[in-house]
């Protein structure tokens, strides 16, 4: 009815929050754990991960690359992480976002983990606790000189 309905200052602060169903945590080790898809039969091709979460996994696609499509299914991946038993699993792409800034080349792909078994969701959800209870203890821990 041409009536203000909200009016307020802006806020000195802001929190972002997380819009995902998931804690997602970002690899610690070096080098980190690696997202491998098969591309063809017998023929496979890594990608580094950016983070993982119990529900999917967020990977660098070189730029060099056609980029994949949203909803695109990839079957017969795996999650190679560095002292683990890789983790089996189908992918769903579910983002594409171009990486910007100094030296940032390609997309970063957002996967969700496709028909999951429990294993697999055990496995993921293990890894993200352990990495977030271990980025929890290094803060806690004094700076040694």
């Amino acid at each position: 009815e041409g009536r203000t309905v909200l009016a307020l200052d802006w806020p000195q602060r802001m929190l972002r929050l997380q819009e995902r169903d998931a804690f997602r945590v970002r690899p610690a080790e070096q080098p980190g754990p690696q997202c491998v898809l098969r591309t063809a039969p017998g023929e496979e091709r890594a990608h580094a991960v950016f983070d993982v979460s119990a529900l999917g996994v967020s990977l660098h696609w070189p730029g060099c690359l056609p980029g994949p499509r949203l909803d695109e299914l990839w079957r017969h991946c795996r999650l190679e992480i560095p002292g683990r038993p890789p983790i089996p699993c189908d992918l769903r792409v579910r983002a594409v976002n171009r990486l910007t800034g100094e030296g940032n080349d390609g997309l970063k792909v957002g996967c969700a983990f496709h028909h999951p078994t429990p294993e697999t969701q055990r496995a993921a959800q293990r890894y993200v606790l352990e990495t977030e209870r271990a980025a929890l203890s290094a803060r806690r821990q004094p700076a040694r000189a």
